[in-house]
């Protein structure tokens, strides 16, 4: 029973390897909620059990959208730099003189 932990929300106590509450539905695991985008993954990175925001992305986490810890500040998002820029390659003379 040393591996068990306790709900924020509720109290109940709950399994190591949980991701939620079996009685009040609160997620267990303080996850970055990142969801990506066409050409980046998820964050998914697990957050202290006290961050509201992803240390790695600024995104909000699992605990701060189901109202479990509470900021007074906005997320902010790191801002991915324009994707064009990395294929700037293409315009070496070698793609354009076709």
């Amino acid at each position: 029973m040393a591996d068990n932990k306790t709900c924020l929300r509720c109290g109940a106590v709950f399994e190591e390897g949980s991701h939620y509450c079996t009685r009040c539905g609160a997620p267990v695991v303080n996850r970055c909620t990142d969801p990506g985008d066409l050409l980046n993954d998820p964050c998914g990175h697990i957050c202290g059990p006290r961050d509201a925001f992803c240390s790695k992305c600024g995104s909000e986490t699992t605990f701060k959208k189901a109202g479990l810890i509470h900021s007074p500040y906005t997320e902010n998002k790191v801002l991915y730099k324009n994707h064009l820029d990395d294929m700037s390659w293409l315009l070496h003379p070698f793609f354009t003189k076709w």
